[in-house]
Parts: structure tokens; C-alpha cells; sequence
């Protein structure tokens, strides 16, 4: 350009995007720093037992834990577990129940008795107030046994039961 006000008005604009390129690669460093952050916060977390939205109950040494949060009261709760097969081996009569998180300790026993194989089961919930009923949602409770490192802090290594993404954990046991 000829002209010093367009002189003036090119270098405002090569100054603006050399500004917002800058801002830029801050923003990209700040965002590596914090899910590098995160993911040394995650590492706390090994060793322990975590709760996730999900209907899967390890079964190790004979022993598995789940849970279930209800919306609302129910005199009548049903807790039923499935092998991989899809084959019921386990109906329990959990009672009535108030409107909050549970947990059910299962002793890995199937309805005839014997101790079922380790491994990895499902569960549903139902629960009723009288004939009505009863919004339930099933939750999975995992032992933390590792992290394996990514964006967002990573993912949390739950055993047989998978990995998942740290956002997931509903509930830190």
C-alpha cells in the first residue's frame, strides 16, 4: 500500500493475528498442563473403589459389590444377576429401600448355593411402591488398579471390568 493509514491498518492486523496465535499456543500449554494435573491427582485414586453409572459386578474371591441409587422410597427392591451367557444365577430380595445411593455386598453364591466362577456379571434393578413402579439406575463399583495416561486426565483402570474416563466416577468409596 501507498497510503500510511493503510500502512497502519496492515500492521494492526498482522499484530491482532500474531496476538491470537500466541493466545493460542498459551491456551494449548495451559490445557497439556492441567490434564497432566489431573492426571497426577488420578493416581490418588489406585488402590481404591470408585462408582460408576453401569450394570457390571466383578466377582473376585467369591466376593462382589454393587450398588443402585433410587429416586424415590419402594417397599419392594430386586436385585437380579446375570452370567455372560445372559442366564439368571442370582435373584436377591433387597427389602424395601429410601429415596439414596445403596450398596449390596454379594457373596458371589448363586440362587442354588454353590460359589460362582470370578469373572464378570451383570445386574438389573427393579424396585416398586406398591404396584407403582420405582426409577432406578444401576452402578458399578470398581477397584482402581491403575491409570492409563491420555487427555482429560486419562482413564482409570477398573480390572476385568474395563477402563473408563475419570469424568465417569459418579462416587469415590
Amino acid at each position: 500500500p501507498l497510503d500510511n493509514a493503510e500502512i497502519t491498518s496492515q500492521l494492526a492486523q498482522l499484530s491482532t493475528v500474531t496476538g491470537v496465535d500466541k493466545i493460542n499456543t498459551t491456551l494449548s500449554t495451559l490445557a497439556s498442563s492441567l490434564d497432566a494435573n489431573q492426571y497426577l491427582q488420578s493416581a490418588s485414586l489406585v488402590g481404591h473403589d470408585v462408582v460408576v453409572t453401569g450394570n457390571q459386578v466383578a466377582l473376585a474371591d467369591g466376593a462382589g459389590k454393587l450398588g443402585y441409587a433410587i429416586k424415590s422410597p419402594a417397599d419392594d427392591v430386586t436385585i437380579t444377576i446375570k452370567d455372560a451367557s445372559g442366564a439368571v444365577v442370582r435373584t436377591i430380595d433387597a427389602g424395601a429401600a429410601t429415596a439414596d445411593v445403596h450398596f449390596v455386598d454379594w457373596d458371589g453364591k448363586g440362587d442354588n448355593g454353590k460359589t460362582l466362577a470370578d469373572g464378570t456379571y451383570t445386574f438389573a434393578v427393579t424396585a416398586s411402591e406398591g404396584k407403582t413402579a420405582v426409577d432406578t439406575t444401576a452402578l458399578t463399583v470398581g477397584h482402581v488398579n491403575g491409570l492409563i495416561p491420555g487427555t482429560s486426565g486419562g482413564q482409570l483402570q477398573l480390572g476385568p471390568l474395563g477402563s473408563i474416563a475419570l469424568s465417569q466416577v459418579v462416587e469415590i468409596l
